[in-house]
């Protein structure tokens, strides 16, 4: 098959749907932080989030013949085919009966997120045939990725303590390892010319936005009072920015 870039049309109707996101991930983070001033949970939130990933979802399933490529398509639409539903049971986690039926919600979650960014490491490392080049040392290769590990360790040191007392210590230091490593190798879609420039940028721009996410979303989980109360509350403002510049990731915007 052969790709095209995406006609103006089309072009109008993916940048409508990104307007649409936005305006209902304004709407519920304005509702988000109302329940939170008066006391009280948005199922308005609840219902929404997943819907901005459902409408990203559908930028990607649109993408058709204005991809990059056959294979980039393909792991990009599989990859949504764990988020959609990832953001689905994050967002009803709160909802839960009880502690345990929301435990099995959470790690349903988690595994889904970790198989989304299986496949997108797969996808943005494009074979990984940097790491085998000769024109940079192993170290020069790696040093993203030292550094990328050292500023997590640096925030999440204070947070030892709290990890342990709710009993996701080990889960954390997973999740930070992995997400350290799917950041890394976006970052390498830059430095390497893996992908054009607009969609390399708009790959690396998701998943740290996405390693925010998971950030700010640990130190909700330890409960440090009002500040993870605050963290909840901002936890879309990355994570959509995540599922938006994704979706786009993918179209073949200039020849």
């Amino acid at each position: 098959m052969d790709y095209t870039v995406i006609k103006e049309k089309k072009k109008r109707i993916v940048y409508l749907l990104v307007l649409i996101a936005v305006v209902i991930l304004i709407s519920f983070i304005i509702a988000d932080w109302i329940a939170f001033y008066n006391g009280y949970v948005s199922f308005y939130s609840a219902i929404m989030k997943p819907i901005v990933s459902v409408i990203t979802g559908i930028i990607v399933f649109s993408i058709g013949v204005n991809a990059l490529d056959q294979k980039d398509k393909r792991l990009l639409t599989i990859s949504y085919f764990f988020i959609i539903p990832t953001d689905i049971s994050m967002s009803i986690v709160r909802f839960a009966p009880s502690e345990d039926i929301g435990l099995i919600i959470f790690l349903i979650g988690g595994v889904l997120s970790i198989l989304a960014h299986v496949v997108l490491i797969w996808r943005h490392g494009k074979g990984f045939g940097y790491l085998k080049s000769k024109e940079r040392s192993f170290l020069s290769k790696i040093l993203p990725l030292i550094i990328l590990y050292v500023i997590i360790t640096l925030i999440f040191i204070p947070l030892i303590p709290g990890f342990i007392a709710v009993g996701h210590l080990e889960i954390a230091a997973f999740y930070a390892g992995f997400l350290g490593i799917s950041t890394w190798v976006a970052y390498e879609t830059i430095r390497n010319n893996l992908y054009p420039r607009r969609n390399a940028w708009y790959i690396f721009i998701a998943i740290f936005c996405w390693l925010l996410t998971e950030i700010v979303g640990a130190i909700y989980n330890i409960q440090i009072e009002i500040l993870s109360d605050i963290m909840f509350y901002i936890t879309w403002i990355f994570y959509g920015t995540n599922v938006i510049l994704l979706s786009l990731s993918g179209y073949r915007w200039k020849e």
